[in-house]
């Protein structure tokens, strides 16, 4: 709600950073999840709408010269970041090809048949992921490695759940090995 001339706001003369009403509130997993339900499917009021070319260089105006140069904070770490000195890098799995059948949409079917059509670490359904992700469920690599496409070590995921397995990569694997146990009685 925009202020009026003569109104006072609610921190004026406070001191310090305030702190929200609601911080250090734990929530029981139950609201969690109903959180994380209310949640999905919901579309934004900006979609399907595009900015104006006067907005659009209002924005550009605003933001010149910020990051510009030396005040960029990446600003001489390009050569820094390349290939095995980012802290991210991986030996170069991303080169690595991936193995024959990765290519047949019909075996990736089966594996998403196998699992229900179902992301196996939320539960989401592929029709939701459609709906929500705009995309069908992918199928994920348990041991990351590029060339071991056995059943056993392929794992429906929807594209969140995807994106979350890239950090602690050690992690995941259990989770998905463990999921692969109780479900089919297999493992790597």
């Amino acid at each position: 709600m925009p202020f009026k001339n003569g109104n006072i706001p609610w921190n004026k003369g406070k001191i310090g950073l305030q702190k929200a009403w609601n911080k250090g509130i734990s929530r029981s997993e139950e609201i969690k999840k109903k959180i994380s339900e209310s949640c999905i499917g919901r579309i934004s009021s900006f979609k399907g709408k595009r900015h104006t070319n006067e907005s659009k260089k209002k924005m550009s105006l605003s933001k010149k010269g910020i990051y510009y140069g030396v005040n960029n904070p990446n600003y001489g770490n390009g050569e820094k970041m390349l290939g095995e000195k980012n802290p991210a890098w991986k030996g170069g799995s991303s080169f690595q090809g991936y193995c024959q059948v990765w290519g047949d949409s019909e075996y990736k079917h089966t594996i998403r048949i196998r699992d229900s059509f179902t992301c196996q670490n939320c539960g989401i359904s592929e029709l939701l992921s459609l709906k929500v992700f705009d995309e069908v469920l992918s199928i994920h690599h348990i041991d990351y490695d590029k060339q071991n496409c056995n059943p056993n070590n392929l794992i429906t995921v929807c594209r969140s759940c995807n994106s979350k397995a890239n950090n602690r990569r050690e992690e995941w694997i259990e989770i998905y090995k463990n999921v692969m146990e109780k479900k089919y009685g297999c493992c790597l």
